[in-house]
C-alpha cells in the first residue's frame, strides 16, 4: 500500500531516451516535502550507478544525487517536478521497470518500483538508412512527435531517399498536423487527447497507479463501455482492464451497470483525496 501511493510521483509516460541519456520526471502529487536522499535507479532490476543520475530542477538547476542528504534537503513541493536523467544507454522500445529510492524526512528511506513504456516519439538518433522501407513505415506508425519525424524526413532525403520512405514519413507528419477550422464563429473545444492530458493529470494526484490512471482516462473520455470497449482503447489485454477495473470500483471511482462501467466525474474522485497523502505513508 505504502508503495502505490509513492508510486504517484512517477509521470506515466515521461520515459524517454534523449541526447542526455534515459530520462523520466517525478512529479510531488501528495503534500509539500523535503528530500534527504535520492540512495537510488534501477532499470529493468540494473542499478544505475548514482554517479550516472542527475536530478534537473524546475529553476534549471541540476543536483547529483551526492548533494541531497539530511544536511542540504531538497524541498520538494506540491504539484513541483524534477526530470531525473540517467547516463546510460539507450532503452530498446517497449515496457520497462523502475525502481526509485528516496529518503524522505519523517518519513526515512522509501522505495517504488513501477514501469512505463518507451515509444518511438523520441528517436532522436535513428536512422532512416539502417531500415527497409517496410520496417521504416511500422517505425514511424507511433511517432507522435513531429519534429522527430522532420529530422527522420531530412536524413533520409539527404541519405538514401528513396521515394517511399520519404513519403511514409510525409504521411505520418501530415497525419499529426492541426486540422484548422474554417467556421470562425464555431465554438473552441479539447481535442481528445488535449482532454486525456488534463484528466491524466488530474486522475495522477487520486488514482493510486498510473495503469489505473490510463484506464480511468480511457473510460472518461471515450465514455461508458463494457471492459472489452474500454480495453480497446488502452494498451492493455481485456483480463487486465477487467482488473484495473475492479480495483477502480473498490477505490468508488468506477460505477457498473451489468457490464457497462463508468467513470465518475474527476473533480469528484478529487474530492476525495485525503487531505495529506504524505500521511498514509507513515508507519
Amino acid at each position: 500500500m505504502i508503495e502505490q501511493y509513492l508510486e504517484r510521483l512517477f509521470t506515466w509516460e515521461s520515459l524517454v531516451n534523449t541526447e542526455r541519456g534515459v530520462e523520466f520526471e517525478l512529479k510531488n502529487r501528495l503534500d509539500d516535502a523535503r528530500l534527504t536522499g535520492f540512495d537510488g535507479v534501477a532499470i529493468d532490476g540494473e542499478p544505475v550507478p548514482l554517479d550516472d543520475v542527475t536530478i534537473h530542477r524546475e529553476d534549471g538547476t541540476a543536483l547529483a544525487p551526492a548533494d541531497i542528504s539530511e544536511d542540504a534537503p531538497l524541498q520538494f513541493d506540491l504539484a513541483e517536478t524534477v526530470q531525473v536523467v540517467c547516463a546510460r544507454p539507450r532503452l530498446r522500445r517497449g515496457s520497462h521497470e523502475l525502481t526509485v529510492e528516496l529518503s524522505i524526512e519523517g518519513f526515512g528511506g522509501l522505495s517504488f518500483t513501477t514501469d512505463d513504456e518507451v515509444v518511438d516519439a523520441d528517436l532522436v538518433d535513428a536512422d532512416p538508412a539502417d531500415h527497409t522501407v517496410a520496417e521504416l513505415r511500422d517505425l514511424v506508425r507511433d511517432v507522435r512527435d513531429p519534429l522527430t519525424l522532420d529530422r527522420l524526413l531530412d536524413r533520409e532525403q539527404t541519405g538514401k531517399a528513396r521515394k517511399s520512405a520519404i513519403e511514409a514519413i510525409e504521411r505520418r507528419r501530415d497525419a499529426l498536423d492541426p486540422v484548422e477550422s474554417s467556421d470562425d464563429d464555431a465554438e473552441p473545444s479539447h481535442e481528445p487527447s488535449e482532454l486525456a492530458e488534463r484528466t491524466q493529470e488530474l486522475l495522477s494526484l487520486v488514482v493510486e497507479t498510473p495503469q489505473q490512471v490510463q484506464v480511468y482516462t480511457a473510460g472518461w473520455v471515450g465514455g461508458p463501455g463494457t471492459t472489452a470497449d474500454i480495453a480497446d482503447r488502452t494498451l492493455f489485454s481485456e483480463a487486465r482492464v477487467q482488473m484495473l477495473l475492479g480495483e477502480l470500483e473498490l477505490q468508488d471511482l468506477v460505477e457498473r451497470d451489468g457490464d457497462r462501467y463508468e467513470m465518475v466525474h474527476p473533480v469528484v474522485a478529487l474530492q476525495r483525496q485525503p487531505r495529506n497523502l504524505w500521511s498514509l505513508l507513515r508507519p
